[in-house]
């Protein structure tokens, strides 16, 4: 097949010679293809869908930079073929679109091509540039036979199932998928007495990420539910036995995200068989209601802070205020008597500094209980991030920490309000700061998402000793002179934007991510 390949697009021992020429010119660049790469994915919910978490789309990074250089190895023998096919089958998987690994092809030879050009006179660079075509053409067609031989496969499947189905047994499908599809706005799922699908509607296939042809000969329960299989499973006995059964379990996509779904067991046993009864399940996706509920719940608890906090600000502002004014009279007075012990003019320096302190705590109870109405105008998050970095970098030299910016390569716009967004950062690395140890590192990362704009802080301190702690409630902190206000500020804002903050933590490894609307993504060609 490779040499029919090599064949049909040309692709001469003299096109390997440029290819392998070219790549000690294109190594420089496969960082920057592979950012373009990864950053146009990230803007498209298809391609998107397909990635399980960042850290996989880090190790895919690196990938891609060591397929590029294969590319342009010069060596295109049965290994090198294998290689390829091997890349189709891993897309096939994962579910990737066919439309998108084309066009992704399309977008590696134009950056290579573009790499040529630059770098090579002519009529080298035209001769390379066509080189370039007919091997990503012949990679192409490797990878594209994974999808043929998936899609072999599945009407295989689909044609011994059709053989051996009884017409009783169609007749009873049919009859369910009707009332499924008179059920619309739930996912319907319907397994028989040995765990294996009978029927999926398509919300199902919307909510778990799977096509209904692509269950037929799983194991339903194992690959929904993964280690609470047994549980979900024998909650679900008592629906064959006659009765119905609700319960809450956490699904597993096909993409690797979890939802929580509630389900609905029905068991149903067909007139005159002697099979054992079938369950058919209703789900419905509970996990966009559950962040409701504690965003509720967050602001019920952000409220009564406020009241609180508005009191004890009024009750203490005017005493300050008033204190303040007579550390300054007794400071006069003092400068103006000889012989004054300088221990007593510390003393002043020393209560004035305490009124001070006393002050931005009140002014922090003031954001919790009154904040300010948003200004919001188009920002980009990249700039908003930068300009943090370079307000906290002071602090950070002087911490020893190294403070590490990673831009997003496009722009990553949001309609926000620049300088409440820009408290929330500097709130979230300072604390990202004072957490790690002498030669430790604070990252701020930017992404662009299909809808969102995610910027993370994340450093390799000690972690939080209790990722359960309610660490966003007010008044809540773990520090010796905290006020327990500084996240709650955090949340609120983010939450009066429409976003939300959320943090994962371990010894080593502890990242606040800030998520916001986006504006709608424009054209990156």
């Amino acid at each position: 097949m490779l040499a029919e390949l090599r064949s049909y697009t040309g692709l001469t021992p003299r096109d390997a010679d440029l290819l392998c020429a070219l790549r000690s010119v294109a190594e420089p660049h496969f960082a920057a293809i592979a950012d373009e790469f990864y950053a146009v994915i990230r803007m498209h919910e298809g391609a998107f869908a397909v990635l399980e978490d960042e850290a996989q789309a880090r190790r895919l990074h690196a990938s891609l930079q060591t397929w590029l250089g294969e590319l342009l190895s010069g060596s295109y023998d049965e290994a090198w073929h294998a290689r390829q096919a091997h890349v189709g089958t891993v897309h096939v998987r994962v579910g990737l679109d066919l439309r998108y690994m084309v066009a992704a092809m399309s977008r590696v030879r134009i950056a290579l091509q573009r790499v040529a050009g630059g770098a090579l006179a002519e009529p080298e660079a035209s001769e390379t540039r066509l080189a370039l075509a007919r091997i990503c053409d012949v990679a192409l067609a490797v990878m594209l036979e994974s999808y043929k031989d998936d899609l072999l496969r599945r009407v295989e499947r689909a044609t011994k199932r059709e053989q051996d189905a009884l017409r009783a047994k169609m007749d009873e499908r049919a009859r369910l998928m009707r009332e499924a599809l008179r059920s619309a706005g739930v996912a319907v799922v319907c397994i028989d007495g040995s765990g294996k699908l009978i029927l999926a509607n398509p919300k199902a296939s919307e909510l778990t990420g799977y096509a209904e042809d692509e269950l037929a000969d799983s194991d339903v329960f194992s690959l929904f539910f993964g280690a609470e299989a047994p549980r979900v499973r024998g909650a679900l006995t008592v629906a064959t036995e006659g009765g119905a059964v609700d319960i809450e379990a956490e699904l597993r996509t096909r993409a690797g995200k979890k939802r929580l779904v509630r389900w609905r067991g029905s068991g149903y046993h067909a007139e005159g068989t002697s099979d054992s009864p079938a369950v058919v399940l209703f789900g419905i996706d509970l996990t966009h209601e559950r962040e409701l509920e504690r965003r509720a719940r967050q602001n019920e608890r952000l409220a009564a802070a406020g009241a609180l906090a508005a009191g004890l600000a009024h009750e203490i502002r005017n005493p300050l205020n008033g204190a303040n004014l007579h550390v300054s009279v007794l400071d006069r007075a003092l400068a103006r008597m000889p012989g004054v012990a300088e221990e007593a003019r510390q003393a002043t320096e020393v209560l004035r500094a305490e009124i001070r302190r006393l002050g931005a705590l009140v002014t922090d109870f003031l954001e919790v209980a009154r904040p300010k109405p948003l200004t919001r105008a188009e920002c980009d998050m990249n700039d908003l991030a930068k300009s943090v970095c370079a307000l906290l970098a002071p602090e950070a030299l002087q911490r020893r920490v190294e403070l590490r910016l990673e831009a997003f390569p496009f722009a990553a716009i949001a309609d926000v309000d620049g300088e409440r967004v820009k408290q929330v950062l500097v709130n979230l690395v300072r604390n990202a700061l004072e957490a790690v140890k002498d030669g430790g590192h604070v990252d701020l990362r930017v992404r662009r998402l299909p809808r969102d704009v995610e910027v993370d802080v994340a450093d390799d301190g000690p972690g939080i000793p209790d990722p359960e702690a309610p660490i966003f409630d007010a008044f809540y902190t773990t520090k010796d002179r905290g006020t327990g206000l500084g996240l709650s500020i955090v949340q609120r804002i983010v939450s009066d934007h429409g976003g939300d903050v959320s943090f994962t933590s371990a010894p080593g490894a502890t990242t606040f991510t800030v998520r916001l609307p986006a504006r709608p993504a424009q054209s990156v060609l």
